[in-house]
């Protein structure tokens, strides 16, 4: 017993570079050899789950675009003071525009049209660049038109106003001036593909991390050291295959 004590004390170097980073580095090594198949399975699987997600999901997106001029004035006013008065509306305008106001008069016109589809963008000066999303290029035009003839018919009766309600004019003008042509796109099948690899390598980690947890087998140099607390001086490595 004292031999043995003596033969441990005298290796404290050997000890503290097998728990440090070497040790931890081995470890790791282990347990990603040990595990490979299985996390490269489940990564596999994942990625094949958000290949066909987005084959089932991912659809090709038509965005109209309209480019709309605001016109507000006072009559009898000075031409500088219209322009602020309409650049006050513009800002006014892209605030407010795709509220539920909006969004029900344009619906009343053209059943289906939703604010989540709209995209407003000042165009400079007085416009205002007014695009609509759809997954079908007709109905992406359509609800577009609906959107915006229901927003002038709005402004016109008065339903345009900041809170200050300082914003008052004789006279507002709201039309399209020119179409942009249908842009495409997708709505994500990268997106999916990756999700599913990343979701499928966390599960694959998370089930590996379970199995190693529970369990207690003896399987290496350093599981007998982490058990034990003190340092193996030697060992037999894989009797079975040092025979063949």
């Amino acid at each position: 017993m004292m031999e043995n004590e003596m033969m441990l004390n005298q290796y404290p170097a050997i000890d503290m570079q097998e728990n440090g980073s070497n040790g931890s580095f081995t470890l790791v090594l282990g347990f990603i050899r040990r595990f490979f198949l299985l996390i490269l399975i489940f990564t596999l699987l994942g990625v094949g789950a958000g290949t066909g997600f987005a084959f089932k999901k991912d659809k090709t997106i038509y965005t109209q675009t309209k480019s709309v001029i605001l016109l507000a004035k006072i009559d009898g006013s000075a031409q500088t003071t219209n322009l602020t008065l309409t650049k006050k509306y513009i800002s006014t305008v892209k605030g407010i525009i795709t509220t539920p106001k909006f969004i029900n008069a344009a619906n009343e016109i053209y059943e289906g049209v939703s604010a989540g589809a709209i995209t407003v963008e000042e165009g400079g000066g007085m416009i205002l660049k007014i695009s609509y999303s759809d997954t079908n290029a007709a109905e992406a035009t359509k609800k577009l038109d609906a959107f915006i003839e229901a927003a002038h018919d709005v402004i016109l009766n008065g339903g345009l106003s900041d809170n200050s309600g300082l914003i008052t004019a004789d006279e507002v003008d709201f039309k399209p001036i020119d179409n942009v042509p249908v842009k495409t796109s997708s709505n994500g099948f990268v997106k999916y593909v990756l999700l599913g690899l990343i979701g499928g390598f966390a599960i694959g980690i998370a089930l590996a991390l379970l199995i190693y947890l529970l369990d207690n087998a003896v399987r290496s140099r350093e599981d007998v050291e982490r058990l034990t607390g003190s340092t193996v001086i030697a060992y037999l490595d894989d009797v079975g295959r040092s025979k063949k």
